[in-house]
């Protein structure tokens, strides 16, 4: 490939590290997510605020905004696609905090100047038919089995077409025709897959398969509809295949171990993206092409060099292949645009989501492994503030994510990470048994651990610390949000004298209080939390509970929480706090009546995070 023309503005600031504010950290970002028109012509990008979404429609060529389409001031705009070159259907939800997951809860389609907005189909699309102006065609569940209709797009009128007699996923082939089908039962996840040669033929069940076993995702038709692109998660046969449905055989493209999970890579083309390649994340994101001669694969290959140490991502191309949006993103980065110009082999500068921090003057985030004391690989991340002398020791905050299970840190930028290093606190990351990423078997196998080995993982990881140096015993704190926030008192009651102060926001302190609220709505949610959790177990629920053993804390606490959380009670905090002054412990809080699981106004933010520096400050400097 020709050498890269890149046309880059570059943002000016005149921060120090040492100067930048809550403010800078966490204050709404530019943008959030970023789509690209059919044509290229425009970008839609989301801009989520605290007194409501939209999204922005920018010209791409001059940057101009040609329009802003606001939502309501409860709206949070999720994800959107492009179903015209000038009309969209935006995915609206709720959002009850700011790390809580938005609850989806309809959709708009709008015209790209805010004309002929209506309620959208609220349905799933199967194929945006870029070349059919009338309609599209998308599917709905009728009591977990697809209905497929054509959804028209200028008015969202729906017309059946067929329907799929099983549960579960579909895959349609490129000229549309449903002809892979699982059939999932809702509380067992047990199944089979089904399978026709066209629209005409029977169905043929190719495979079953038992919860959790996430042995086989069929991901998409090959280009010619022959195959059929397969992952397979099984222990002996874990890989990428294509898979030749009239001769039952598999062709292997990629194989790994069962160590990291994997993400599938797409090139990125408007309807019917192909697989490329995988990647996955031991410490940094590593990408690996099994079709290494699609153009999109040479493509990011060789944009790599242009931006070293950094994630590069192609998200959409145009319909005629000419353009392609892509993201550059790292530890120090969240979020760069650029528009690829396949004709003259150009890159062009678009936007960023957060333009007022620079790279330069942030700090580093470290992939990290040590073992547990059961000699358990753990990973994780140490970011170090850039401020300090080479031989200098500055205090550590291991701040513990949530979840626990399936969600993991992941090396990326995380504002809370560099607002800590940015006052001069060394920050430690522990993917502790149970999170995401590291096989099925490492989240699994923790189910019912909690207090247990998830705990000694964090226990294990401090101590690793302070052995390499990396700490000083005299001035760790520990610091988590929901999950996290249980793993802090934890971590108080049973390593009094590893930890100098404890801090929680939005957690979970009485583990019985989840039964209360989704538990008793969702029965998915109920299984997971009988079998994650063992939350019907009396004594389990009693002795790992962080409220019932408060008299075993001799540190300070600081407990943060809203008064709207549905997802971790507001009764976790009350109690909690009466407990601790019960105890005569010392306590720091913070509560704010209308805030949900995460503050989401921007002033409430800044006060907390505020308030978490001075906290820390006071027990183990700064």
């Amino acid at each position: 490939m020709k050498k890269l023309l890149i046309i880059i503005t570059l943002l000016t600031s005149f921060h120090s590290i040492a100067n930048y504010t809550a403010q800078d950290f966490f204050k709404d970002g530019q943008f959030e997510e970023v789509y690209l028109s059919p044509n290229g012509t425009y970008l839609a990008a989301i801009v989520d605020r605290e007194n409501g979404s939209g999204v922005a429609i920018i010209n791409t060529k001059d940057k101009n905004l040609f329009n802003f389409i606001k939502g309501k001031e409860d709206d949070v705009f999720i994800s959107l696609e492009w179903l015209t070159d000038e009309r969209l259907e935006v995915s609206l939800g709720h959002k009850y905090g700011s790390i809580a997951i938005p609850i989806r809860k309809g959709y708009i389609v709008t015209n790209i100047d805010g004309s002929r907005q209506n309620k959208g189909t609220q349905g799933n699309i199967l194929d945006r038919l870029p070349n059919n102006p009338e309609y599209m065609l998308t599917y709905f569940y009728d009591k977990g089995k697809p209905v497929i209709y054509k959804a028209f797009k200028k008015n969202s009128d729906i017309k059946q077409i067929e329907r799929i007699p099983f549960r579960g996923r579909i895959l349609a082939d490129s000229k549309s025709v449903v002809r892979l089908a699982y059939n999932v039962e809702p509380i067992s996840n047990d199944g089979e897959i089904y399978y026709r040669q066209s629209e005409k033929s029977e169905w043929k069940k190719i495979h079953t398969f038992k919860d959790k076993e996430a042995n086989l995702s069929f991901l998409t038709f090959n280009s010619d509809d022959s195959k059929l692109y397969v992952y397979d998660g099984r222990a002996n046969s874990k890989g990428y295949y294509l898979y030749d449905p009239s001769t039952d055989e598999y062709e292997l493209l990629y194989k790994h171990d069962n160590k990291f999970n994997v993400r599938t890579v797409y090139d990125g083309r408007f309807n019917k993206s192909l697989p490329i390649g995988v990647e996955q994340q031991p410490g940094r994101y590593e990408l690996t092409f099994f079709d290494s001669e699609n153009p999109y694969s040479k493509l990011i290959s060789s944009l790599q060099p242009s931006f070293p140490n950094e994630r590069i991502v192609v998200q959409e191309m145009t319909t005629d292949g000419t353009k392609s949006l892509i993201l550059v993103e790292g530890d120090k980065n969240p979020g760069d645009y650029y528009l690829f110009d396949v004709r003259k082999k150009s890159l062009e500068y678009l936007l960023s989501k957060r333009p007022g921090l620079k790279a330069n003057l942030l700090a580093n985030v470290l992939p990290i492994q040590f073992k547990a004391k059961d000699g358990l690989d753990i990973h994780g991340y140490l970011t170090k503030p850039n401020t300090i002398k080479p031989d200098a020791i500055p205090p550590l905050v291991v701040m513990v994510h949530g979840g626990p299970y399936g969600i993991r840190d992941n090396w990326e930028y995380n504002p809370e990470v560099q607002f800590l290093a940015s006052k001069g606190y060394s920050v430690l990351q522990i993917n502790y048994r149970g999170s995401g990423g590291y096989g099925l078997n490492f989240q699994y196998d923790a189910y019912r651990k909690m207090g247990q080995e998830m705990q000694s993982d964090i226990t294990d990881g401090t101590l690793w610390a302070i052995e390499q140096g990396i700490a000083d015993k005299r001035k760790i704190c520990i610091y988590g949000a929901s999950y996290g926030a249980y793993s802090a008192m934890m971590g108080l009651i049973q390593e009094p004298e590893l930890y100098q102060c404890g801090i929680g926001y939005a957690g979970v302190y009485d583990i019985s209080l989840q039964r209360k609220g989704q538990y008793k709505t969702s029965e998915q949610l109920r299984k997971f939390y009988d079998e994650a959790w063992n939350i019907k177990d009396k004594d389990f629920v009693y002795k790992y509970s962080p409220i019932n053993h408060v008299e075993k804390i001799t540190k300070p606490v600081f407990l943060a929480h809203g008064g709207k959380d549905f997802v971790t009670r507001d009764e976790h905090y009350r109690d909690m706090l009466d407990a601790l002054q019960d105890t005569n412990k010392d306590v720091t809080t913070l509560y704010k009546k209308k805030e949900g699981h995460g503050f989401y106004k921007v002033k409430n933010k800044i006060e907390f995070y505020n308030k978490l520096a001075l906290f820390l400050k006071e027990n183990i400097g700064s």
